[in-house]
């Protein structure tokens, strides 16, 4: 749609206009939109083609660089997810050895069972600090992945023209 207070704000002066929809699987996901064609007549129905073939091309760059950052933020969280298993797992097996030879210790001497019990306890508490922590960073790296995948930019190669293309109408 033309809008005229824009013109009037900026003391531009549309004299054409020439919109297409960009379109991705039946969905659009934007528009491309030229203005003020420096030949006459305005527009034309080859201007139209054409832009319509550019805006398919736009289109379909633009979902590629969206798909492609989903990809690599999918893979972000995939190593995430396995550094996280890997440190996780590294700190549990020797508090598992703490524990076991905390249970022997209050067993050879029950004396000291106060004391077993006590870093029993603390490493308990400690595996649970460290499950919460994992899934906390992980929480939070999806929330910022998914933030981030919802407006991808644009590499400046996609609208940096590779050849000039002339019309001749």
């Amino acid at each position: 749609r033309f809008y005229g207070k824009v013109d009037k704000s900026t003391s531009f002066v549309t004299r054409s206009v020439l919109c297409v929809p960009l379109e991705v699987d039946a969905k659009v996901i934007g528009a491309l939109e030229v203005i003020n064609k420096t030949e006459l007549p305005a527009f034309t129905e080859k201007d139209q083609q054409f832009l319509s073939i550019l805006g398919e091309q736009a289109a379909l760059a633009i979902q590629n660089v969206r798909l492609q950052s989903r990809l690599l933020d999918q893979n972000r969280m995939a190593a995430v997810g396995q550094m996280a298993s890997t440190i996780i797992h590294d700190l549990r097996n020797p508090m598992t050895s703490i524990k076991g030879y905390t249970y022997l210790l209050a067993l050879e001497n029950p004396a000291n069972k106060e004391y077993c019990d006590v870093i029993t306890k603390e490493v308990d508490r400690l595996s649970g600090m460290i499950t919460m922590r994992a899934a906390m960073k992980t929480l939070t790296l999806a929330r910022s992945t998914a933030s981030r995948s919802s407006t991808p930019s644009l590499p400046a190669a996609i609208w940096r023209p590779r050849m000039r293309l002339t019309l001749s109408m």
